[in-house]
């Protein structure tokens, strides 16, 4: 999205800060990621990408963080996600998982990767959602185990939405909660190309630094993300209005009551009030812009 150019003195224009929801850029990769499941009508990969086998997992429309619905989790309940290949966990390039989870049973293991087998690649998600809050990751790279953990009272996993990210930035790895850093730690290395699928709703406690005990999820999730190549946070961030435009494609921005954004094909109005813009000699550039793949150039008398 674009402000106009013009040639008033800088000072004259908006500033808005950087992490306003009207400016926030989509990431390079697309809004939906190289995985994403919605939870809306057909549980499958938004980005037509991989097969998605369901055990059980049902559609809700009872509970829902975005759209009109969520997947429901009940005892035993899982997708199958393959192929693993385009997913795989690589600490040297950055990586970034995200999703909303609604939790109704205490100790749950959100996803995980491994080969089928109880083999020595992969890696698990789980949440112990009990007084303690034990947020556990572990880590499997040909059965050398990485572990990063953090126990912390001060939120509350069990009954009500939340955001969960897993970012991966130059090889530190960090965990987000509802946009605020909760733990993070360099030491985990290698990869998980061993692993031949990720599921979700289902996962295995590790023994001997292999997969042992399996562990199941129950509640809701909506959203789940998989975005290769980028880390798309860093900092803490306000999860509604960074997450909405970033990664919600169904949301509108807040245009407030006129917006006109300098996007091809057309200077018109964005907001909802759709006022008639007469256009005098503006014309759209590329070649200079500020958001988005253009802005709007204004010559003198224009």
């Amino acid at each position: 999205m674009s402000f106009f150019r013009n040639r008033f003195d800088t000072g004259d224009l908006p500033q808005f800060p950087v992490t306003s929801p009207l400016y926030v850029e989509p990431p390079a990769s697309g809004e939906y990621g190289d995985l994403f499941i919605d939870g809306e009508t057909v549980i499958e990969d938004e980005t037509g990408t991989h097969t998605i086998s369901n055990t059980g997992v049902t559609i809700s429309t009872s509970e829902k963080k975005y759209g009109s619905s969520s997947l429901e989790f009940g005892s035993e309940d899982y997708l199958e996600i393959t192929p693993y290949a385009t997913l795989d966990l690589d600490m040297s390039v950055d990586w970034t998982i995200d999703y909303w989870v609604y939790q109704t049973r205490a100790d749950s293991t959100h996803m995980s990767a491994h080969d089928g087998s109880g083999g020595n690649d992969g890696f698990s998600l789980r949440i112990r959602g009990d007084a303690s809050n034990d947020l556990r990751f572990r880590w499997l790279d040909g059965g050398v185990l990485g572990l990063i953990t953090d126990i912390d009272a001060s939120w509350a996993i069990l009954n009500s939405w939340h955001h969960i990210a897993a970012v991966n930035s130059e090889g530190t790895l960090t965990f987000y909660v509802d946009g605020v850093s909760i733990v993070s730690t360099s030491s985990i290395t290698g990869n998980t190309n061993g692993a031949t699928n990720v599921d979700i709703g289902h996962g295995y406690a590790v023994s001997s630094n292999q997969w042992a005990t399996d562990m199941w999820f129950e509640g809701y999730m909506d959203n789940i993300r998989f975005t290769m190549g980028e880390a798309l946070w860093t900092a803490n961030f306000n999860v509604q209005n960074d997450y909405v435009m970033k990664y919600t494609s169904e949301y509108t921005p807040e245009y407030g009551n006129l917006f006109i954004d300098g996007e091809m094909p057309a200077i018109e109005d964005e907001s909802d009030s759709n006022h008639t813009v007469t256009n005098n000699g503006v014309t759209i550039s590329t070649s200079e812009k500020k958001y988005g793949a253009s802005s709007m150039y204004l010559q003198h008398y224009n």
